[in-house]
Protein backbone atom coordinates (compact mmCIF):
# COMPACT_ATOMS: atom_id res chain seq x y z
CA UNK A 1 0.00 0.00 0.00
CA UNK A 2 1.44 3.07 -1.08
CA UNK A 3 2.01 5.27 2.31
CA UNK A 4 -0.75 8.44 2.21
CA UNK A 5 -1.22 11.96 3.73
CA UNK A 6 -3.05 11.46 7.08
CA UNK A 7 -4.65 14.64 8.92
CA UNK A 8 -6.23 13.54 12.60
CA UNK A 9 -6.79 15.24 15.72
CA UNK A 10 -5.54 14.24 19.07
CA UNK A 11 -7.80 15.84 21.71
CA UNK A 12 -7.33 15.43 25.62
CA UNK A 13 -10.40 13.66 27.70
CA UNK A 14 -13.67 15.57 28.38
CA UNK A 15 -14.29 17.20 32.20
CA UNK A 16 -13.96 14.69 35.28
CA UNK A 17 -16.71 14.87 37.49
CA UNK A 18 -16.25 16.82 40.22
CA UNK A 19 -12.68 17.84 39.51
CA UNK A 20 -12.50 19.80 36.55
CA UNK A 21 -14.88 22.24 37.15
CA UNK A 22 -12.73 23.13 40.31
CA UNK A 23 -9.13 23.15 39.06
CA UNK A 24 -10.50 25.02 35.56
CA UNK A 25 -11.99 27.47 38.14
CA UNK A 26 -8.09 27.82 39.33
CA UNK A 27 -9.51 26.56 42.49
CA UNK A 28 -8.28 23.74 44.71
CA UNK A 29 -10.23 20.58 45.38
CA UNK A 30 -9.99 18.14 48.50
CA UNK A 31 -6.40 17.44 48.88
CA UNK A 32 -6.82 13.61 49.53
CA UNK A 33 -8.78 13.28 46.22
CA UNK A 34 -6.65 15.05 43.98
CA UNK A 35 -3.32 13.62 44.72
CA UNK A 36 -4.89 10.20 44.71
CA UNK A 37 -6.18 11.03 40.95
CA UNK A 38 -2.57 12.63 40.14
CA UNK A 39 -1.45 9.44 40.84
CA UNK A 40 -3.69 7.07 39.30
CA UNK A 41 -5.05 5.94 42.21
CA UNK A 42 -8.47 6.40 41.58
CA UNK A 43 -10.06 6.94 37.63
CA UNK A 44 -13.29 8.97 37.90
CA UNK A 45 -15.50 9.22 35.48
CA UNK A 46 -16.09 12.35 33.05
CA UNK A 47 -19.12 14.96 33.78
CA UNK A 48 -21.56 13.32 30.83
CA UNK A 49 -23.52 16.98 30.73
CA UNK A 50 -20.61 19.35 30.44
CA UNK A 51 -18.20 16.85 27.99
CA UNK A 52 -21.29 17.01 25.70
CA UNK A 53 -21.29 20.58 25.29
CA UNK A 54 -17.54 21.30 24.66
CA UNK A 55 -17.70 18.29 22.04
CA UNK A 56 -21.23 20.15 20.62
CA UNK A 57 -19.21 23.11 20.08
CA UNK A 58 -15.83 21.48 18.47
CA UNK A 59 -18.68 20.21 16.04
CA UNK A 60 -20.29 23.66 15.47
CA UNK A 61 -16.56 25.64 15.36
CA UNK A 62 -16.00 22.50 12.48
CA UNK A 63 -13.22 21.46 14.81
CA UNK A 64 -14.56 17.90 15.19
CA UNK A 65 -15.76 16.60 11.66
CA UNK A 66 -18.24 13.59 11.30
CA UNK A 67 -16.60 12.09 8.05
CA UNK A 68 -13.17 13.16 9.38
CA UNK A 69 -12.20 9.90 11.31
CA UNK A 70 -13.63 5.87 11.29
CA UNK A 71 -11.97 4.89 14.15
CA UNK A 72 -11.25 7.01 18.10
CA UNK A 73 -7.99 5.18 19.71
CA UNK A 74 -8.15 6.30 23.34
CA UNK A 75 -5.58 5.86 26.61
CA UNK A 76 -7.15 3.03 28.69
CA UNK A 77 -8.65 5.61 31.08
CA UNK A 78 -12.13 5.70 31.78
CA UNK A 79 -12.46 9.14 31.36
CA UNK A 80 -10.46 8.82 27.66
CA UNK A 81 -12.93 5.99 27.33
CA UNK A 82 -16.24 7.60 27.97
CA UNK A 83 -15.14 10.49 26.12
CA UNK A 84 -14.39 8.43 23.41
CA UNK A 85 -18.25 6.71 23.26
CA UNK A 86 -19.28 10.31 23.73
CA UNK A 87 -17.77 11.77 20.61
CA UNK A 88 -19.40 8.95 18.37
CA UNK A 89 -22.19 9.58 19.79
CA UNK A 90 -22.84 13.17 19.72
CA UNK A 91 -21.23 13.01 16.81
CA UNK A 92 -23.59 10.25 14.61
CA UNK A 93 -20.50 7.96 14.18
CA UNK A 94 -20.15 4.55 14.42
CA UNK A 95 -16.21 4.22 14.32
CA UNK A 96 -15.11 1.76 16.13
CA UNK A 97 -13.33 2.27 19.65
CA UNK A 98 -10.11 0.99 20.88
CA UNK A 99 -7.65 1.62 23.65
CA UNK A 100 -3.80 2.01 22.86
CA UNK A 101 -0.78 1.81 25.31
CA UNK A 102 0.61 3.98 23.63
CA UNK A 103 -1.77 6.84 25.02
CA UNK A 104 -2.05 6.25 28.31
CA UNK A 105 -2.06 8.94 32.00
CA UNK A 106 1.55 10.21 32.67
CA UNK A 107 1.14 9.35 36.63
CA UNK A 108 2.41 12.72 38.54
CA UNK A 109 4.94 12.13 41.67
CA UNK A 110 2.95 13.81 44.59
CA UNK A 111 5.36 13.54 47.41
CA UNK A 112 6.33 17.57 48.15
CA UNK A 113 2.25 18.55 47.87
CA UNK A 114 2.07 17.73 51.55
CA UNK A 115 -1.31 18.78 53.52
CA UNK A 116 0.54 21.44 54.81
CA UNK A 117 1.15 22.82 51.40
CA UNK A 118 -1.51 22.01 49.54
CA UNK A 119 -3.55 23.94 52.44
CA UNK A 120 -1.22 27.29 52.01
CA UNK A 121 -0.77 27.44 48.32
CA UNK A 122 -2.92 30.23 47.42
CA UNK A 123 -4.35 28.31 44.27
CA UNK A 124 -4.36 24.99 41.94
CA UNK A 125 -1.60 27.00 39.61
CA UNK A 126 0.76 27.64 42.89
CA UNK A 127 0.22 23.66 43.03
CA UNK A 128 0.55 22.55 39.41
CA UNK A 129 4.00 24.56 39.60
CA UNK A 130 5.33 22.95 42.53
CA UNK A 131 4.54 19.18 41.23
CA UNK A 132 5.26 19.81 37.52
CA UNK A 133 8.80 21.09 38.86
CA UNK A 134 9.32 18.13 40.93
CA UNK A 135 8.59 16.07 37.52
CA UNK A 136 11.33 17.97 35.54
CA UNK A 137 13.82 17.02 38.11
CA UNK A 138 13.18 13.67 37.74
CA UNK A 139 10.92 12.38 40.39
CA UNK A 140 8.39 9.59 38.60
CA UNK A 141 5.87 7.05 39.55
CA UNK A 142 6.25 4.56 36.77
CA UNK A 143 7.71 6.42 33.78
CA UNK A 144 10.24 9.02 33.94
CA UNK A 145 11.14 11.84 31.46
CA UNK A 146 12.90 9.85 29.13
CA UNK A 147 10.65 7.17 28.97
CA UNK A 148 7.60 9.41 28.16
CA UNK A 149 9.58 10.95 25.46
CA UNK A 150 10.60 7.76 23.60
CA UNK A 151 6.71 6.94 24.57
CA UNK A 152 5.72 9.84 22.31
CA UNK A 153 8.88 8.69 19.91
CA UNK A 154 7.19 5.33 19.73
CA UNK A 155 3.60 6.82 19.07
CA UNK A 156 4.79 8.67 15.94
CA UNK A 157 6.00 5.97 14.38
CA UNK A 158 2.66 3.88 15.16
CA UNK A 159 0.57 7.01 13.67
CA UNK A 160 3.25 6.68 10.79
CA UNK A 161 2.06 3.31 9.93
CA UNK A 162 -1.68 3.83 10.34
CA UNK A 163 -0.84 6.43 6.79
CA UNK A 164 1.17 3.74 5.35
CA UNK A 165 -0.51 0.60 6.00
CA UNK A 166 -4.16 0.92 6.66
CA UNK A 167 -6.89 2.91 4.58
CA UNK A 168 -7.99 3.98 8.62
CA UNK A 169 -8.29 7.70 9.71
CA UNK A 170 -8.04 7.42 13.41
CA UNK A 171 -9.19 10.63 15.95
CA UNK A 172 -7.16 10.31 19.56
CA UNK A 173 -8.42 11.05 22.65
CA UNK A 174 -5.33 11.13 25.37
CA UNK A 175 -4.10 13.36 28.17
CA UNK A 176 -3.09 16.79 28.50
CA UNK A 177 1.04 16.29 29.20
CA UNK A 178 1.57 13.40 26.78
CA UNK A 179 0.20 15.72 24.36
CA UNK A 180 2.87 18.16 25.07
CA UNK A 181 5.18 15.11 24.97
CA UNK A 182 3.99 14.52 21.21
CA UNK A 183 4.19 18.60 20.76
CA UNK A 184 8.59 18.00 21.61
CA UNK A 185 8.95 14.89 20.02
CA UNK A 186 6.91 16.03 16.76
CA UNK A 187 9.63 18.77 16.75
CA UNK A 188 12.65 16.56 17.34
CA UNK A 189 12.13 13.60 15.13
CA UNK A 190 15.06 14.26 13.13
CA UNK A 191 17.03 14.15 15.85
CA UNK A 192 18.89 10.84 17.64
CA UNK A 193 18.92 12.32 21.37
CA UNK A 194 20.88 9.94 24.49
CA UNK A 195 19.15 9.46 27.28
CA UNK A 196 20.73 12.09 29.03
CA UNK A 197 20.00 15.04 26.20
CA UNK A 198 16.25 13.70 26.20
CA UNK A 199 16.19 14.65 29.92
CA UNK A 200 18.02 18.07 29.29
CA UNK A 201 15.37 18.95 26.24
CA UNK A 202 12.70 18.55 27.74
CA UNK A 203 13.85 20.09 31.17
CA UNK A 204 14.60 23.49 29.11
CA UNK A 205 11.73 23.16 26.17
CA UNK A 206 8.68 21.60 28.39
CA UNK A 207 7.56 25.42 29.27
CA UNK A 208 7.55 26.41 25.62
CA UNK A 209 4.48 23.58 24.95
CA UNK A 210 1.03 24.57 24.82
CA UNK A 211 -1.18 22.89 27.89
CA UNK A 212 -4.26 21.72 25.75
CA UNK A 213 -7.53 22.42 27.54
CA UNK A 214 -10.78 20.31 28.09
CA UNK A 215 -11.56 18.64 24.30
CA UNK A 216 -8.72 20.78 23.14
CA UNK A 217 -5.41 19.40 21.47
CA UNK A 218 -4.16 19.44 18.29
CA UNK A 219 -3.94 18.75 14.57
CA UNK A 220 -1.29 16.10 13.37
CA UNK A 221 -0.14 16.05 9.93
CA UNK A 222 2.04 13.01 8.43
CA UNK A 223 3.60 12.28 5.64
CA UNK A 224 6.89 11.13 3.79
CA UNK A 225 8.68 13.89 4.89
CA UNK A 226 7.44 13.15 8.82
CA UNK A 227 4.95 14.61 11.17
CA UNK A 228 3.78 18.49 11.72
CA UNK A 229 1.51 19.68 14.01
CA UNK A 230 -0.78 21.84 11.85
CA UNK A 231 -2.55 23.58 14.78
CA UNK A 232 -3.96 23.91 18.06
CA UNK A 233 -7.57 23.21 18.25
Amino acid sequence: MQERKLETLILRHGNITGLSKIIEKGEKPPYEEFVRFMTGEIDPPIDRESTQSLIEQRIREGKLVKDGFDTIICSRALRAQQTSELIREVAGSSAPVRVSKYLREILIPMNEITPEFYAQAENIHEVRRKFMGSFLEGKKVDEDLVQIYRRAERFLTYFRRIGKHTNKTPLFVSHGIFSRFLDLAARHQEEEFSDDQIKTMVQEEFATTSRPGVLQGFKLFTSKEGQTILELI
